[in-house]
Formats: structure tokens, C-alpha cells, sequence
């Protein structure tokens, strides 16, 4: 939200800066994302993500490692380009000279992201990213903190792809009836220390993994996934 206050003390320094800069964006940007404003917690989860945001960050998130030899990489762009395109976020083909609605048309400004098409086309997105053979639902987990603990193993992975922090009702419904639906939490512990013990057994990693894909599947259709 852009106040008085905001206007006076950030939006005024930086525009007197960029002016004494010639007109240089580097020194304005490295002195806005070094400021207290930018890390306002205010600020977090305050926006939906744009197509760009939703698609690339997703990616960076589950598939870190994108492909470098222009044969691969040429692919992989037009494939963005086509989930931008399916979003209504023609890339590099604005609809008019000031942009995207959603950054400019009052009042809904970044609601404009979503509506009826398009929210059902994130969650296909979506969907297909956290189901794919070749992504390790596995390792991701195994990377935090504790993940024998059902309640802090959601808790650090909500950290992770939220911008916002859910609540403890929110951990504890993901917990009871997303991850371990029917049957006690904490036969979760047992299962993935299972698993642990014996890591070649394909039994007990289909089992965990079925868990976890349709813990992220869930937790990546929600609202709070939306913001950034």
C-alpha cells in the first residue's frame, strides 16, 4: 500500500536519488532493496503473482537446476511463453502501450490475475509441476529441518513456498487431512523413518511419495500460494 507516509519517506528519497544519479536505476534499486520498507512485513504476500511470478518461481523452486545447452533451453522458453500466454500474460506483446491491466486498472489492479479461467489453469499448472515423474518429492522433504515430524516438516515447508505464514489451524488441517488423511499423524513419523531405514524399497518410497505429492498438490492450489 502506497500512503502519505510511504510517499514522504521512501517514494520522495529515492526519486530525489535517481535524479542525482542521472537517471542511473542501479543506485535506487540497490538502496530500496537494502531498506527497512522493502522487508515490511506489510508488504509480504501483499500482491498475487503475475504469470511470471506464479510460473517462474515455481519452477526455481521445484527445478532449480534449468537447462543451459540452447537446444534444451529454446524448448523449455517456449514453453513458458505458452503458460504465460495461457495466463493472459502475452510476453513481449503487451496488450496496450501501458502494459497489463493488472498493474495499472483501478480498483482490482493485481486481482485482474484471476478469474475464472485462469485460476483453473494455475491449478493445472500447478498440478503437473508437483506430479512429475522426474521431481524428487522426496529429497525436497529430506532437505529440512526434521522432517520425521509431520507438524514442524509442514510448518518449514509451508516457510518455504508461502510468502505468508499460515496458521497453526491451517498445519494442523494439512497434517490430518492432506498428509495423513484417516489414519494418525504420527504414523507419518513411523513411515518416513521407515523409509529412511531402508531407502531401496520401493514399496515404502511409492507410499511416502504419494503422501507428499498430495500434500504439495494441496498446498499449491490454496490462496495463500497466489500472493507474493
Amino acid at each position: 500500500m502506497i500512503d502519505s507516509t510511504v510517499e514522504r519517506n521512501v517514494i520522495e528519497p529515492l526519486a530525489q536519488l535517481l535524479r542525482q544519479n542521472n537517471y542511473e536505476l542501479r543506485p535506487v534499486l540497490r538502496t530500496l532493496f537494502a531498506s527497512q520498507h522493502f522487508f515490511d512485513a506489510q508488504t509480504m504476500g501483499a500482491f498475487i503473482k503475475s504469470p511470471a511470478d506464479f510460473i517462474v518461481g515455481m519452477h526455481r523452486f521445484f527445478f532449480p537446476n534449468n537447462p543451459t545447452e540452447q537446444t534444451q533451453l529454446i524448448p523449455a522458453m517456449q514453453r513458458y511463453i505458452s503458460w504465460f500466454s495461457t495466463l493472459q500474460m502475452n510476453l513481449m506483446q503487451h496488450p496496450t502501450v501501458a502494459g497489463w491491466e493488472a498493474y495499472y486498472q483501478e480498483p482490482s489492479y493485481h486481482r485482474l490475475w484471476i478469474n475464472s479461467a485462469t485460476l483453473p489453469a494455475r491449478h493445472s499448472y500447478s498440478d503437473a509441476i508437483v506430479t512429475a515423474a522426474n521431481l524428487n518429492r522426496i529429497a525436497i522433504v529430506q532437505a529440512l529441518p526434521n522432517p520425521s515430524a509431520p507438524y514442524q516438516m509442514v510448518r518449514d515447508l509451508s516457510r518455504q513456498i508461502f510468502a505468508v505464514e499460515l496458521s497453526d489451524e491451517q498445519i494442523q488441517d494439512l497434517v490430518d487431512n492432506v498428509l495423513m488423511p484417516g489414519v494418525p499423524y504420527y504414523e507419518w513419523t513411523e513411515q518416513w523413518n521407515d523409509l529412511m531405514r531402508n531407502p531401496n524399497d520401493m514399496n515404502k518410497r511409492r507410499a511416502v511419495d504419494m503422501r507428499l505429492q498430495n500434500l504439495l498438490r494441496f498446498m499449491l492450489r490454496m490462496a495463500e500460494y497466489q500472493l507474493s
